[in-house]
């Protein structure tokens, strides 16, 4: 067929407009038709605080991969890990959260749950906060010199380029310690974010570490304002303060992480004795992906049909 003196086939544009998908609950992603690499980001769930005068809930990691292949119109299996359940009771600390995954194995991304908020003296094992993929939070009166806060477990992806985000929690005050005016202060560390550490839980409980913003990956669209991983506050003892505000995502003291956040839930207060306030769940996890613009042009293009594209807007470079 003519082509404005060129001898060949009619050729066509293909368009794919670029896609982010917010996936908050296990299943599976199929990319459009004409991608072939994504972006993804995987975050997972949250660790919860202990009750009565606990550690503040780490959150849980998150894991940024850029250029993570896949088929036009292929699928890729999803985790969405579970928050941390929230504690009722008096078990020695926290819940930790639970992984978040995403693809097949072996090129599987996996994102580590946040620990759990460490518990209070005289509880086994000791009072420091455990490990996640961001850290609790040590618990109040850490005898004698103070608990330290849970480390971060989070690790690169091994097939690739990527980035982590997850943090340490904060440590406990030791005992005795004291508040504002001198009074007893015995207080928890905040769980560690995945944008910044647990604060310590001296002079006053500790605030948890800040959440990671997403959206220079993803732009304004994505769910929670693009934040995500917010570690949760640490609670009080016996000092006259109320739990401090937990860090972005997560809420104060012995409060709830928000779904799909994946922060760390806020650690219980002392108060009122004897019974203490329970321990806020983690926010469950969330997978974040973007498909590319894709513009095909293939074959041979008369110079008529390229001003015409290039005048509409439909052709690649």
């Amino acid at each position: 067929m003519a082509n404005g003196g060129i001898i060949g086939p009619t050729q066509t544009v293909d368009i794919q407009n670029e896609k982010v998908t917010a996936v908050t609950a296990t299943g599976c992603f199929t990319a459009q038709p004409l991608t072939t690499s994504i972006d993804v980001a995987v975050v997972a769930g949250g660790g919860s605080g202990r009750r009565d005068q606990g550690g503040g809930g780490g959150a849980g990691g998150i894991i940024y991969v850029p250029g993570y292949p896949i088929s036009g119109g292929g699928t890729a299996p999803v985790v969405i890990g579970g928050g941390g359940a929230r504690v009722t009771a008096t078990p020695n600390c926290g819940n930790p959260g639970n992984n978040s995954t995403f693809g097949p194995s072996p090129a599987v991304i996996t994102a580590n749950g946040g620990g759990a908020g460490g518990p209070y003296p005289g509880q086994s094992p000791a009072n420091a906060g455990r490990p996640g993929g961001s850290g609790g939070g040590a618990g109040a009166r850490s005898v004698p010199a103070g608990a330290t806060g849970g480390t971060s477990t989070q690790s690169p992806w091994p097939g690739g380029t990527s980035t982590i985000y997850g943090n340490a929690g904060g440590d406990g005050a030791p005992s005795p310690s004291d508040g504002p005016g001198g009074a007893p202060g015995e207080f928890s560390g905040g769980g560690g974010g995945a944008g910044g550490a647990g604060d310590s839980g001296f002079p006053i409980p500790g605030d948890g570490g800040a959440g990671q913003s997403l959206t220079p990956f993803f732009g304004c669209g994505i769910p929670n304002c693009g934040s995500y991983g917010g570690g949760g506050a640490g609670g009080r003892g016996q000092g006259p303060t109320n739990g401090a505000p937990g860090g972005s995502g997560a809420g104060g003291a012995g409060a709830d992480a928000g779904c799909n956040t994946g922060s760390g839930g806020g650690g219980g207060d002392g108060f009122p004795s004897p019974a203490g306030v329970n321990g806020g769940g983690g926010g469950s996890g969330i997978v974040l992906v973007k498909e590319p613009e894709i513009k095909n042009a293939p074959g041979v293009w008369s110079m008529n049909e390229v001003y015409d594209n290039v005048k509409a807007g439909t052709w690649t470079n």
